[in-house]
């Protein structure tokens, strides 16, 4: 033999000479194992070639699907943003409601304190004590001003 290192077309031929030889077949098993080591190399082969032909499929697939993901992830940053946007509005709304219904409470409550001090008097009880009295105007004037505040003027 020589120091050269063989290659696997090397090996190969070899492996093929040796399972063909009379010779050998004759007095020892090794064309036998030659010849299965020649059927695990080809298998191998095989499933090399098998997939250096779907690499290609399978890294089409892995962009495919990382475009995919970069899509999804935007649209989650969309999605959220346009969430906080839209909870941030309806805050913003609700605290102008609040404030719009503060301000009719107030006007209100000035409205209903001015029909009392406008319809009411002074009297006196049994016992001298000073009352007041509310004149009918003025739960007609209150009634009214419900009405006003609701709509139904």
């Amino acid at each position: 033999m020589t120091d050269k290192k063989l290659t696997d077309a090397d090996i190969v031929k070899a492996l093929e000479e040796i399972s063909h030889n009379e010779n050998l077949k004759r007095y020892s098993g090794i064309p036998k194992v030659a010849e299965c080591a020649l059927d695990l190399i080809n298998r191998l082969q095989a499933s090399v070639e098998y997939y250096k032909q779907n690499r290609n499929k399978y890294q089409d697939d892995v962009m495919y699907l990382s475009k995919q993901l970069d899509n999804l992830q935007a649209d989650n940053e969309r999605l959220k943003k346009e969430f906080i946007e839209q909870k941030l509005k309806n805050i913003m709304r609700l605290e102008t409601s609040k404030e719009i219904e503060a301000e009719a409470y107030k006007e209100c409550i000035e409205k209903v304190q001015t029909i009392i001090c406008e319809n009411t008097y002074p009297d006196f009880d049994k016992n001298g004590k000073a009352v007041n009295i509310w004149k009918a105007k003025a739960y007609k004037d209150i009634d009214n001003l419900l009405k006003e505040l609701v709509g139904d003027a």
